[in-house]
């Protein structure tokens, strides 16, 4: 609530749009889309914002607002939604993304499968992604982010595949992580095995520009 109030937000911004894309249609956004299309509209401009989205390269569709948010794409991925309603898949790879992840990408609840692959985020994986339980594959493979996973991801138990490697994470793998490998749940799990202690990893990588990545066995 905070942050929608800061006009220099990116939450504001994403409101803002929100708002002005249907003001000249309808004086209440709820009066054309379903609960589920502005919760996942204000989600994905708040992503958009938050990452430099008008510099994406390019950003194609993406915050189309005659598209339904399901039609949406960039150069190498987008969004991929079941029965064209609900998002399952969100690949942001490869699009320049410069900024860092909201909190907001847990309103998109239904999320199967998630990647910002090969882009320049910064700062720390949001807690707040542990919220998406339906996740089977996370990648954020490849950016400029920093700190400790977040102990909270191993309660993604539906998790299969988890890709942190060409960052700048330190600190051990999560426990709660490297029980789900020991359950047989996580397949794959990849990371920095030179600035991580990692012992759990199926892929050990180094080096943060050309991936240097063998089996840990």
């Amino acid at each position: 609530a905070t942050a929608l109030r800061d006009k220099n937000s990116a939450q504001f911004a994403a409101y803002s749009w929100l708002e002005s894309s249907v003001e000249d249609v309808v004086d209440n956004i709820f009066e054309i889309y379903s609960t589920t299309q502005v919760v996942q509209r204000f989600s994905l401009a708040t992503i958009y914002y938050s990452t430099n989205g008008d510099n994406w390269t390019p950003r194609n569709t993406f915050l189309d607002p005659a598209l339904h948010e399901c039609e949406w794409r960039t150069p190498v991925g987008g969004i991929y939604c079941d029965d064209k309603i609900t998002l399952s898949s969100l690949s942001l790879g490869y699009n320049n993304l410069v900024g860092t992840i909201p909190p907001e990408i847990a309103l998109l609840s239904d999320l199967r499968d998630l990647s910002f692959y090969y882009n320049q985020l910064s700062g720390t994986i949001p807690s707040e992604i542990s919220a998406l339980t339906k996740l089977a594959g996370l990648d954020f493979r490849l950016n400029n982010l920093s700190g400790t996973i977040p102990e909270s991801l191993g309660i993604l138990t539906k998790l299969t595949s988890l890709s942190v490697s060409g960052n700048k994470f330190t600190g051990d793998m999560p426990y709660s992580i490297c029980t789900l490998i020991e359950k047989g749940k996580l397949f794959t799990l990849g990371a920095d095995c030179d600035d991580m202690i990692c012992q759990c990893c199926t892929f050990c990588c180094y080096g943060t520009t050309n991936q240097d990545c063998e089996q840990n066995v």
